[in-house]
């Protein structure tokens, strides 16, 4: 599995192995997907809405969200169904 900020180097992987699994890094700072075929999006949790997590499943692809560390905002992720969540604070999360 290979995430990066970098859609150049995701597209460049896809050809080289079609079977690796690849997903854009999305900031809040630079919101933008790229216009290729890809696997899984790995978002800002602030960008994680309903309907995005909705039409990502719809397309087949994974939401993972990042950096999630207030409980309150880990069981939102939860309630909206996203696929990952990553976190600092397991210990938290294991509470949830």
């Amino acid at each position: 599995m290979l995430p990066s900020l970098d859609f150049d180097i995701l597209r460049q992987v896809r050809t080289l192995d079609p079977g690796l699994m690849i997903g854009p890094v999305v900031p809040p700072a630079r919101p933008e997907y790229p216009d290729f075929e890809v696997d899984f999006y790995s978002i800002h949790f602030t960008l994680a809405t309903p309907e995005r997590v909705k039409e990502a499943h719809a397309e087949g692809k994974a939401i993972h969200v990042w950096t999630v560390n207030q409980p309150d905002e880990m069981q939102r992720m939860i309630e909206l169904g996203v696929d990952n969540i990553i976190t600092d604070q397991l210990a938290v999360f294991q509470e949830l």
